[in-house]
Formats: structure tokens, sequence, C-alpha cells
């Protein structure tokens, strides 16, 4: 298939729809984590985090999102003492 082909161009569209849509839902779970971090909740802080990384998994674009969800994922279990 040629880039310049109609079907190309919907296939390319309807994947950035679909990262925008893994990176909302990735956004979403990692603000949540957030605040189960602030309310000292690590457990749930935890699995937020991991049903990002989860999410993130589904695309190579984004890479970014699950490097500061790792990080977020280390600075729990730090102060858990699991490391």
């Amino acid at each position: 298939m040629k880039p310049t082909d109609w079907a190309f161009s919907r296939l390319k569209q309807a994947n950035e729809q679909s990262v925008e849509q893994l990176r909302s839902e990735l956004e979403q779970l990692k603000s949540q984590g957030n605040e189960a971090l602030k309310s000292r909740d690590y457990v749930q802080a935890l699995k937020f985090y991991d049903q990002g990384l989860l999410i993130s998994q589904k695309s190579e674009q984004l890479y970014k999102e699950a490097a500061i969800l790792y990080s977020n994922r280390a600075n729990v279990c730090f102060t858990l003492g699991k490391h």
C-alpha cells in the first residue's frame, strides 16, 4: 500500500485515534495512581500504575508515558521498602 492510497490514510488516522484513546486512559490511571500516592494508599497506587503499564504496552508510541509510570512505580516500591 502506498502512503497516497485512501485506505492507507484511513488506517493511519484510525491508528492515531486509538493511540490517543489509549493515551487518555493511561493518563487517567496515572492521575489516579498519583492521587492514591498522595493519600499514602501505596497498594492502590501500584495497581493504577500497573494497569497503566499494561495499556502502554499496546502501542510503541506510548513509551514516554511508560517511562513515567515505571518511575512512579519505582518510587512507590522504594517507599514500601521493596527495593
